[in-house]
């Protein structure tokens, strides 16, 4: 019997599902089923909740270098709970997907990854492919978003604290000009190397604010690291390619053509996206709604700012599924 808090590396041979008890209301059956995106093989788990026929089911994209084992597990088991199927994946060249070279952050291929997972989710007998639900969070909620645009099939969309616009990131705190210059330097190195096909030029994914990294905010340290299961190592680099191709991935602009229900959970005091954007980006499409925590981008990954969080969205998925209220 395996736990909910972190991918099962153990294969589960013909589809037969590990068991996962947290002492709560509902056991969830762990099946893992990898696929491959573009030749390249990723990894992907399936959670179903024990007694629920052909539950709908939540496909789940993450945010910025991060692994589906950190911090997605407590969504897993809350949706769970509710009834709710969830399938989590890594990224090609991310955690126990293969890929090389490791840990380049790239928007376009993230959301190559993400689409194909949907398309192997829908073939899975065990879910309802009607009541398919995109759920991303941070840079993955922009990946949401930019899918549900361009008229990927599902039944409603979540963005929990969503990258929508980067020009909105690059104007705001998360990035100064001194920090901008010296990313972009290392952007153009990189871009060099990948061009010549040598291995990347990395720079840090995450630092402290006096420290040359994508991420370097205030809460952004700690607040990052509370994802990562107890002694889970971390790989703190990311090609920096990003840096060049970032200041262009703007979801916003095209978020009007989305027709599904879609909820946008935003931080008003998000240092790395501001609350603004949000606003926004809801205001543009037209069955959208905006759940605003006072909190800081991290804080509704645990504690009262998740529960707070999830009842948002259960609620929201309620209605957009037609569902029973969530209790």
């Amino acid at each position: 019997m395996a736990l909910l808090g972190g991918p099962d590396r153990r294969r589960c041979a013909c589809g037969r599902g590990v068991p996962v008890d947290r002492g709560r209301r509902r056991l969830t059956t762990r099946i893992d089923r990898d696929f491959s995106s573009r030749g390249v093989r990723c990894a992907g788990t399936l959670y179903l909740p024990d007694g629920v026929l052909r539950p709908p089911v939540i496909v789940m994209g993450h945010g910025f270098g991060a692994e589906r084992s950190w911090g997605l597990p407590l969504f897993v088991e809350r949706f769970s709970e509710a009834g709710f199927a969830s399938f989590l994946f890594d990224y090609r060249g991310f955690g126990d997907s293969d890929g090389e070279p490791r840990r380049v952050v790239s928007p376009r291929r993230h959301i190559q990854d993400f689409e194909t997972a949907v398309e192997h989710v829908r073939l899975f007998a065990e879910i309802d492919p009607n009541r398919l639900v995109l759920w991303g969070t941070s840079l993955g909620g922009g990946h949401a978003l930019t899918m549900a645009s361009r008229g990927v099939r599902c039944a409603a969309v979540i963005a929990h604290v969503p990258h929508v616009d980067a020009m909105a990131s690059l104007t705001g705190d998360a990035i100064g000009p001194v920090q901008l210059l010296k990313l972009s330097a290392a952007g153009v190195r990189d871009a060099f190397r990948a061009a010549t096909l040598r291995d990347p030029y990395y720079v840090a994914a995450l630092g402290r604010p006096d420290e040359i990294a994508i991420m370097n905010t205030e809460d952004a340290w700690e607040g990052f690291l509370t994802l990562l299961p107890p002694g889970a190592p971390f790989d703190n680099r990311c090609a920096a390619r990003i840096a060049l191709t970032f200041p262009f991935y703007r979801p916003i602009r095209h978020v009007s053509k989305i027709t599904v229900p879609t909820l946008l959970v935003g931080a008003t005091q998000d240092s790395l996206i501001p609350i603004e954007a949000a606003r926004k980006a809801v205001g543009l499409i037209p069955n959208g709604q905006l759940v605003e925590l006072d909190c800081s981008h991290f804080a509704p990954y645990s504690g009262d700012w998740f529960n707070k969080s999830v009842a948002a969205q259960l609620t929201f998925l309620s209605d957009a599924l037609a569902l029973p209220p969530p209790t």
